[in-house]
Parts: C-alpha cells; sequence; structure tokens
C-alpha cells in the first residue's frame, strides 16, 4: 500500500491544535507518528519533539527508525527536555529532573522499586507511624487507585480521612527520602506543568494507545497540550482498551473527542490485517460502536480462520505446533524466506496455560520459545547501585536499606527515621550524629568506592570492603565488567549509576521480549502493541474466556486486540466439554460466547487422537 495516504499526511502535516485521532488496528499509526516526527526534527532538530510509547519493543522500532532518517547525533542531541523516544513516565520524569528543586527535592531523586520491596517499604512505615489497622497490600492498593482515578476504593476497612492522612504522610516519606513512585513521578509533574510561571519549553509529543492511561495520566498529556507553544498529538482506539485493573480510561479518548478545542481526524483504512481477520475482529465489536470500530471492511475472501475443536485439552497445543511446523514449510516471508520461529506467536487467557504450551513445544516437538519477561536487577548490582548512591549523594533510601545489612534491628531503625524527621534532618545526618562504629566504618568505605570509579578492578576491591556487602570481590568484578559491556568503563559513580539502570531497565515499568528466533507464548494482555505472522489463540473455552469476575466488554476488547496481531494468518483451539449424563462431548457449551458470536467467520475443524496420529 502507498505511504502515506492521505488521512496520514493529514496528521503528519497538522500544526498548532492539539489533535487527537481514532486509529483501528493495522492502520499505520506508528509509521504515520515517526514521519511526523521526522518532519518537525528535520524542521528544527532542537525542538523537544518526543515519541511517547508503552513497550520496549515499539520504542526500539520507532528509534531505529528515526535514526536511519536523522543520525543518531539528532535523536541523542543535548540540551533536550524530553526523551526522542520513552514512556509517559520517562518523560514526565525528565521533567521532574530539571525542575525538582520546584518541589523541594533534589535533582537526583530515585523512583521506588518494587521489584527491592520499596514501595511494601514505604507503606509499612505509613502504617506503622500512623497506627493504621490496614494491610499493606490493601493501602498500596487504594493509594494507587487514588492517585491514577482521583477516587478511594470501597471496602477499605478504614474511614476516608484516615486514607487522606495515609496519603499524606506516605507523601512525607517520599519526600524524605527523595524518592518517587511511579504514580507519584505523573502526579508531581502534572502539578509543575499546571504551576503559573515555569519555565517549561513548548513540547511535541506523539502520544500513542491514550485510551490505556488512567485519568492522571490523561490529565498530564492535556495539561501539557494547553501550554503555549507546544503540540500535541494522541492516537487512540477504544475498542482496544484492555488494562481497566491499571484504572485505564477509555472513555478520555471520547471526552477529547467531543473538546472543541482538539481537532480531530481518523484513520479509516487497515493495511496490515487478512480481510478475514479483519471482518471476524469487526463482527466481534461491531455492535458496541467503538469509535475504533470503524475500520472499513475490505471485500472478504472465502477464506475463514481455522479453529480447532479438540477432544481433550492438550490437543490444543499439539494441533497448534504441528500447523506452525506446517506453516514453516509452506508459506514464506515478503522477501521469499522460509518464515522463522519469531513469526509466530501463541496467545492464552491466563499465564496458567503457558507451561503446558511451552513443554509441548519445545520438549515434544522441538520448536523454541520464549516468554515476555520483567527484567529485574540482580541482587549483586543493586548492591553497587546502592553503595553508588550512598558515595555519591548521600542517598536516604540506600543507607535505610544498607542500615539493615549493618545489622540494626527494625525497631532501632524505625526510632532513627521518625527522629530524623521529626528534627527535618536528613537520615544521613542523623545517623552521623549516632556515634556508631558501623556508621564510621560505612562513611570511611564509602569515600574510598567515590574515588575508585575509574577502574573496574579497583571499584571492585572498594565495593567488596564496604561493610554489609556479601558479594565477593570476584563476583563484584566479573559483574562490573558485564555491565560495561564494550561501551569502556564509566568514570564516576554518576555515569556508573547510568549504566546499571540502562543494562537492568530499572527506570522503565513495562515488559520486555528478546528478540531472539522462538516462538513468543504470551497472555492475550501482554501481546499489546506486538504483532506477528501468524497467530494462534488457544483455550477459548467459555470458561476461560470471558474469565470469570472480569468485565465482559473489556474481555471482549482483549480478544480483539488478540485478533488483530495477525499479519497473515490466525488460528483459534478450544476443547470439547464431556457431559456425564448425555454421555457426548458437547461444543456450544464449550466455545466461547465470543467465537459462538462469530461463528460464520470460522472454520471448525474436529481434532481427535485418529487426527493427530
Amino acid at each position: 500500500m502507498p505511504f502515506p495516504s492521505a488521512e496520514q499526511q493529514r496528521v503528519i502535516d497538522h500544526r498548532t491544535l492539539p489533535l487527537v485521532v481514532v486509529a483501528g488496528p493495522g492502520s499505520g499509526k506508528t509509521r504515520m507518528l515517526v514521519e511526523r516526527m521526522i518532519a518537525l526534527l528535520r524542521d528544527d532538530p532542537n525542538r523537544n519533539v518526543s515519541f511517547v510509547t508503552f513497550t520496549r519493543t515499539s520504542r526500539r522500532d520507532t528509534e531505529r527508525k528515526l535514526e536511519k532518517a536523522l543520525g543518531a547525533e539528532t535523536l541523542a542531541l543535548g540540551g533536550i527536555l524530553v526523551p526522542r523516544v520513552g514512556t509517559l513516565h520517562a518523560t514526565a520524569k525528565a521533567i521532574l529532573h530539571r525542575f525538582a528543586g520546584l518541589l523541594g527535592r533534589e535533582p537526583n531523586f530515585t523512583i521506588l522499586l518494587d521489584s527491592k520491596g520499596e514501595v511494601d517499604m514505604l507503606v509499612r512505615e505509613a502504617i506503622d507511624d500512623l497506627g493504621l489497622d490496614v494491610g499493606v497490600h490493601e493501602l498500596r492498593a487504594a493509594l494507587s487507585e487514588f492517585r491514577c482515578s482521583y477516587s478511594w476504593p470501597d471496602g477499605l476497612g478504614i474511614k476516608d480521612d484516615q486514607c487522606q492522612e495515609a496519603l499524606d504522610h506516605f507523601n512525607r516519606l517520599l519526600a524524605f527520602y527523595s524518592t518517587f513512585d511511579f504514580d507519584g513521578v505523573v502526579e508531581a509533574a502534572s502539578e509543575l506543568i499546571d504551576r503559573a510561571g515555569v519555565d517549561l519549553p513548548a513540547l511535541f509529543l506523539q502520544v500513542d494507545e491514550f485510551q490505556d492511561l488512567n485519568p492522571a495520566d490523561q490529565r498530564f498529556i492535556e495539561l501539557i497540550s494547553r501550554r503555549e507553544g507546544s503540540e500535541v498529538v494522541v492516537v487512540g482506539d477504544d475498542a482496544q482498551s484492555i488494562y481497566g485493573f491499571r484504572h485505564a480510561d477509555l472513555m478520555g479518548l471520547h471526552r477529547l473527542w467531543a473538546d472543541e478545542a482538539w481537532a480531530k481526524a481518523t484513520l479509516s483504512e487497515c493495511f496490515r490485517l487478512p480481510s478475514e481477520v479483519l471482518s471476524a475482529a469487526l463482527a466481534l465489536v461491531g455492535q458496541s460502536k467503538y469509535l475504533g470500530s470503524s475500520l472499513i471492511a475490505r471485500p472478504d475472501t472465502t477464506g475463514r480462520i481455522a479453529t480447532y475443536q479438540c477432544t481433550q485439552p492438550r490437543y490444543q497445543d499439539i494441533a497448534i505446533a504441528r500447523r506452525i511446523l506446517e506453516l514453516r514449510e509452506s508459506i514464506t516471508d515478503e522477501n521469499g524466506d522460509r518464515l522463522k520461529y519469531k513469526d509466530f506467536m501463541i496467545l492464552v487467557p491466563s499465564t496458567n496455560f503457558i507451561p503446558g504450551i511451552v513443554a509441548t513445544l519445545q520438549d515434544e516437538h522441538g520448536i523454541p520459545v520464549k516468554q515476555v519477561f520483567r527484567p529485574e536487577i540482580p541482587d549483586d548490582a543493586w548492591s553497587i547501585l546502592l553503595v553508588l548512591r550512598m558515595a555519591r549523594y548521600r542517598d536516604n533510601l540506600a543507607l535505610r536499606h544498607w542500615l539493615e545489612r549493618l545489622e540494626f534491628d527494625p525497631d532501632s531503625i524505625a526510632d532513627i527515621r521518625r527522629e530524623a524527621m521529626a528534627s527535618e534532618v536528613t537520615l544521613f545526618s542523623k545517623c552521623e550524629s549516632l556515634e556508631d562504629p558501623r556508621i564510621d566504618e560505612l562513611l570511611g568505605s564509602l569515600e574510598t568506592v567515590s574515588s575508585e570509579t575509574s577502574s573496574t578492578d579497583r571499584l571492585a576491591r572498594a565495593l567488596s570492603a564496604v561493610p554489609g556487602m556479601s558479594a565477593h570481590q570476584q563476583d563484584l568484578a566479573d559483574l562490573l565488567e558485564v555491565i560495561v559491556g564494550e561501551e569502556g568503563t564509566p568514570e564516576s559513580p554518576v555515569a556508573w549509576m547510568q549504566r546499571i539502570g540502562e543494562r537492568f531497565g530499572i527506570a522503565e515499568s513495562e515488559s520486555d521480549i528478546s528478540e531472539d528466533d522462538r516462538v513468543l507464548v504470551s497472555t492475550l494482555h501482554s501481546a499489546k502493541g506486538l504483532e506477528a505472522e501468524c497467530v494462534f489463540i488457544s483455550w477459548m473455552n467459555a470458561q476461560y474466556m470471558p474469565m470469570t469476575g472480569r468485565d465482559m466488554e473489556e474481555e471482549r476488547r482483549v480478544l480483539y486486540v488478540g485478533m488483530t496481531r495477525a499479519k497473515r494468518v490466525l488460528g483459534f483451539a478450544f476443547h470439547e466439554k464431556y457431559d456425564p449424563v448425555k454421555k457426548r462431548r458437547l461444543r456450544e457449551e464449550a466455545m466461547s460466547p465470543f467465537l459462538r458470536g462469530i461463528s460464520d467467520h470460522l472454520d471448525i475443524q474436529h481434532i481427535t487422537a485418529a487426527s493427530l496420529m
């Protein structure tokens, strides 16, 4: 298909007014936004032009396209306030670093690392300080919900005034430790943007997947759109809104669509999906009248979507594995080459089904498999980072962690921290006043670390001498070499911390997927933003899709997202339900009601033990 289309060109050329674009799957929105960025940067490379995305895969692809078109120098241009490509939180965090002083924070603030229990630690401190009768998990979820959606959940067990008191104290703890949690990053950046007199430069934002943002996130984007000189384009599809559990607000897209201050555009052509897949997907969501379901359906072919009706649950995995091997031999990609394993994707309603699929593909059919993963910083790298933060910034949160390693008991740590907060001094200053030999030894070793960062060997030796460090010197040296890679040894604590953060994705919350040649096995939710030549969706039984206790319409949208990942081939699988009274296997009762609703688009194939021989 020729690019850009007339609809896409209008978005690329649009200027001044904020613009909301409704764009369904396969409509070329990402390529369009990248082309818009290229045009803006060619006109003025010093502009704060940014693409706000939500997956590492999308970020990597976008960065490559921009670098190819503009060169690496433009992408890495110094003095730019926001990252050229990054998450919403990365954008908000960059703004906070520039103006942290206006909020009484140091520019070197940290972000709480959930995988290391930091969020729970501060929530527990708030509960203990206030004497609240509520669990850590419950209060944490309530604080997050309020800050994302501006409303408290029902049934928390404490009164609204106690909830507000807990929020206020949690914010005091964040300030004391000079840190933010992920929810607080956007909240604080919005506060800055909304202030009069803040000299925020004009921002040119391209925001993808607006329907997946929560109300606080959406407010952040809308505030930027009102700043003089800023230009904001948001793209969304309410039919693909699937993150209600994260407080995403699909109605935010509708509000912008009805707002006279926003220009509007629609991408109505689908370029990626096969006609039979597009027709089935639109039939699935068509009755709901979504803005994003206004795609123009091309004339349908005689093709139907292969759907495996299996007499046994495990036959689904076997049938899909065999089909993958067949397709690799029978069809080629656009270059005429045989399909690779990474051209295939298997999606399921729940992570519970993934181990069985992985075992069938790998162990029984020799098909390599990969999964979505969330990068986690190893314990030794975490230890290095804490020490560097203490050595360079006298970081109070890092010291709070390290007091446990110095064998201060929990009650003593709580008393020291409360006394420091009451006296309005830092945790470092309070600990120094204790004249405790453990603290004195720590401070001396931190001075050595700070002066020994230009060599991995010297840094490893200095780190191993820090009291409370559990890793051996050689292990630390080996890890530092891995972190350095081929880029050369960082020459300062700050550079080392940046390298560690980049290596282990510390400042990011989204999951990742390796780029090696393996079949991706994932939940339907985690497939958002991805695509593959061939997609199979299994365990499409009534008890699993929709999942019990979940919103029926959101589950329909989840399936819609999964279906529209397929560029060439889509397949379904489910297993029959055996009725012991009627002594027969049932199809209609077993099949997901969503599949029953689009049965005219399906080619149902009966899979039995005999057919798999």
